[in-house]
């Protein structure tokens, strides 16, 4: 009876996320399209738009998981998500410091071996005032799409899941709906490189599940997912993407090792450097999880 009453709360935490994530959605797009006309009207400028669209956005989605959470789960969202014990910040630092290297080490690779070609600096293309609105806006985007994401597939999704399935199915069925919720991005682009696409996101997802469940705590998943999104797109451009309006970095344009698609050249430098992330995410976690215990251990005897 009980295994039953588990598998109907799983069922129960998946169709309450999907109904919420499409509340999120919808709710999230009229805001930022009436944020941004009204601005217009306003005259206010193009940052000070931006902001006010952002932050209501990432306000309304948040909005809905907190009832959510309390509703499907019995407990509060910011209990399952960000603790300010001892610490907090260093793990925060850690994620944003470890991706920081990961993308750093292959993008010199990818430049040496000519694989990523540099063509210019977008910081040279404007004046200080609104390169530091640029700055702003690309900084806030990733800051509250990481926090949103990882409030919702993490700490609401996951620990649903992993409450009634166990923790390697709800790992597993977590990283499927992450993929899934970025499989808009993909269309267009060729079958072996959208296979590709799948899977590097649902890596992506294992990895901020599994941090979320090592260390109990969002702060550590959330840096790593702030700083890729920052790092690798925004600043680095390990992508070769010029078409991201929120570029503020090098303007790069990728060049091989493969004749893929460019999807396929991208995913391939992006592997390379998730692969040095998790094993520097995992380098770092065995030496916490040791000193963890130990602390434990002394604490226990004293």
């Amino acid at each position: 009876m009980k295994n039953f009453e588990s598998k109907s709360q799983g069922w129960i935490v998946l169709g309450a996320f999907v109904f919420a994530f499409a509340i999120a959605w919808i709710g999230g797009a009229a805001w930022g399209l009436g944020a941004t006309q009204i601005g217009r009207l306003l005259n206010f400028n193009d940052t000070t738009i931006s902001t006010l669209s952002l932050i209501g956005v990432a306000g309304i989605r948040m909005g809905v998981w907190i009832p959510i959470t309390r509703l499907v789960l019995k407990r509060r969202l910011w209990e399952l998500s960000f603790h300010l014990r001892r610490g907090w910040w260093l793990e925060f630092l850690v994620g944003v410091v470890i991706t920081l290297l990961a993308i750093l080490a292959i993008f010199f690779i990818a430049v040496r071996a000519g694989w990523l070609v540099i063509e210019g600096w977008m910081w040279q293309l404007y004046p200080a005032d609104e390169l530091i609105g640029h700055l702003w806006v690309s900084l806030l985007i990733n800051i509250l799409v990481a926090l949103v994401e990882e409030l919702a597939f993490r700490a609401y999704l996951l620990t649903g899941l992993k409450d009634a399935w166990g923790k390697s199915i709800g790992l597993v069925v977590m990283a499927v709906a992450f993929s899934l919720m970025h499989a808009p991005a993909l269309d267009g682009y060729s079958l072996f490189s959208t296979a590709c696409a799948f899977l590097t996101i649902f890596s992506f997802g294992l990895l901020f599940g599994w941090t979320y469940l090592r260390t109990g705590s969002l702060w550590l998943p959330f840096g790593i997912h702030f700083a890729w999104d920052f790092v690798e797109s925004d600043l680095l451009n390990l992508s070769g993407d010029v078409s991201n309006p929120h570029l503020i970095g090098f303007v790069t344009r990728l060049t091989g090792p493969f004749s893929f698609d460019w999807l396929g050249k991208a995913l391939f430098l992006d592997t390379l450097a998730l692969i040095i992330l998790w094993i520097g995410v995992w380098l770092y976690l065995s030496h916490h999880w040791v000193q963890r215990q130990s602390s434990i251990a002394n604490d226990t005897s004293a």
